[in-house]
């Protein structure tokens, strides 16, 4: 976004820095040709970071989570700190072994 003198000299005076300009821009309503970040959307946004910051919480404590896709399809998920590599190639060897002995 070009910043015009005009804007550059308005911020300054009045204390606004840039990246709360470009808050507004993204969070706020559009009011004819203006953005506005008024206090309602404020305390909506708020409440979407506590919520997200409980489920970032919630995910660090256990690690992380890990989610197999196929296409656009979930098949699993688990905690990542639940998986072991060498475990799931044992039982991947174990399962390739037992097909090959049923047959």
């Amino acid at each position: 976004m070009h910043i015009t003198h005009h804007m550059d000299v308005r911020m300054n005076q009045r204390g606004i820095r840039r990246q709360l300009v470009e808050l507004a821009i993204e969070c706020g309503e559009i009011d004819g040709d203006r953005y506005v970040l008024g206090r309602n959307q404020i305390d909506n946004e708020l409440a979407e970071l506590n919520r997200r910051r409980k489920l970032l919480m919630e995910a660090a404590q256990k690690g992380g989570v890990v989610v197999a896709l196929e296409g656009d399809a979930a098949i699993t998920t688990f905690w990542a700190d639940s998986y072991s590599r060498s475990q799931a190639r044992q039982a991947h060897v174990r399962a390739a072994v037992s097909q090959q002995t049923s047959m």
